[in-house]
């Protein structure tokens, strides 16, 4: 198969000896089909482009001479599900926050949930975007030709931490902005990626890999003094780490192997390493549980996981003075549907975020129409 075709995908056999296949070329995927001799089965000329489009092309089916397909279009945005952040239950269907045709990922939302920052694309590279959910204003806090990532609103929605590529010649430097833009303020050379920004505004924790780390280790940043630690470690990386509301507690993801994730807790003690004799596991690492985050009390932490064979958002009670597991995880909301989900395959850029009275997350939504066509 001709080099130029990116993942082709082959789906169906014509009774005129004809292959028909997805394949990707530039950022669409389309139907293709190519001859095969009859006798040797060997390729015959080039292949032949049957859809045009942005649209990806899926599922095609041939019977009677007409060739079935699906053209689908799949976006990514910004979604709110409104819950009692405290008891675990959702109070009203997933809203959506952002919507057009731009990949819109990472939000992080304040504490008392009217500001919500996330990236997107919309301006032709990755940009910080707030959203007001009073008054469903959307600002652009950057506009640069380089992409900034990760970004962190404040507990008190008045700042965010982010981290910009390109804007240095080794690891990307964390940076500070208001909520209404202005100039950044570089706080870290090399901390690489935010996690969590305590609710006092004085801790951010990070990560990034050290010399001679095996995997990704989460550090702690001390925004008042600039002192940083590496904070936890392990031969598995380790991210999604997330301060508990008091501050007293962390919680965090490590890779137990490329299929599943297993989350933890652990009690902080100020700047200094926490040993892994001291972490407390929530999840046994069966499956993907990804992106802990807590309810505003503390009590319960939630998570998406892959446990009833789709992804959604569960969550876990916890004791309140050890945070120890107290009973089963439960669902919060299932996402079983076709066209509505978690499909977010970065951890990083899911940004599941717990507010008093809401979940902010990033969701796929796909969409299209199913087309007949002469199978020639």
């Amino acid at each position: 198969m001709p080099s130029q075709y990116n993942g082709w995908i082959p789906s169906a056999w014509t009774a005129g000896h004809h292959v028909l296949f997805i394949a990707g070329l530039g950022d669409s995927d389309n139907l293709w089909r190519i001859a095969l001799s009859p006798r040797s089965f060997e390729i015959k000329g080039p292949a032949e482009r049957l859809t045009t489009g942005s649209e990806q092309v899926g599922h095609p089916s041939i019977a009677g001479g007409r060739v079935a397909f699906a053209s689908l279009q799949e976006t990514s945005g910004i979604w709110s599900l409104p819950v009692a952040a405290n008891e675990g239950k959702t109070t009203g269907a997933p809203q959506r926050l952002t919507s057009g045709a731009s990949r819109d990922i990472r939000p992080s939302v304040s504490a008392n949930g009217e500001t919500v920052v996330f990236l997107s694309n919309r301006s032709g590279n990755s940009d910080l975007w707030r959203k007001d959910l009073k008054t469903g204003a959307e600002t652009a806090l950057t506009a640069t030709p380089e992409n900034e990532g990760y970004p962190i609103v404040s507990p008190n929605g008045l700042k965010v931490v982010f981290t910009k590529s390109g804007a240095g010649p080794q690891r990307p430097p964390l940076l500070t902005l208001g909520i209404r833009g202005g100039v950044p303020e570089k706080v870290c050379d090399d901390c690489v990626k935010p996690e969590s920004w305590s609710s006092d505004g004085h801790r951010i924790l990070f990560e990034r890999r050290y010399a001679g780390d095996q995997g990704e280790t989460l550090g702690l940043l001390d925004l008042s003094t600039g002192q940083k630690v590496k904070l936890l470690r392990s031969s598995r990386d380790l991210n999604s780490a997330r301060f508990s509301p008091d501050g007293q507690w962390i919680t965090f993801q490590e890779r137990a192997s490329p299929l599943t994730r297993r989350l933890w807790i652990a009690r902080l003690h100020g700047m200094t390493e926490i040993p892994q004799s001291e972490w407390i596991g929530v999840t046994d690492g069966s499956t993907l549980d990804r992106v802990p985050n807590w309810s505003p009390d503390g009590a319960l932490l939630y998570f998406t996981s892959t446990r009833d064979g789709f992804h959604c958002v569960w969550a876990q009670r916890l004791e309140p003075a050890t945070k120890r597991p107290a009973g089963d995880p439960f669902a919060v909301q299932h996402f079983h549907q076709a066209r509505l989900g978690i499909r977010v395959q970065d951890t990083g850029m899911l940004g599941l975020s717990v507010a008093r009275d809401k979940i902010v997350l990033a969701l796929g939504e796909t969409t299209g129409n199913v087309w007949l066509m002469e199978g020639r």
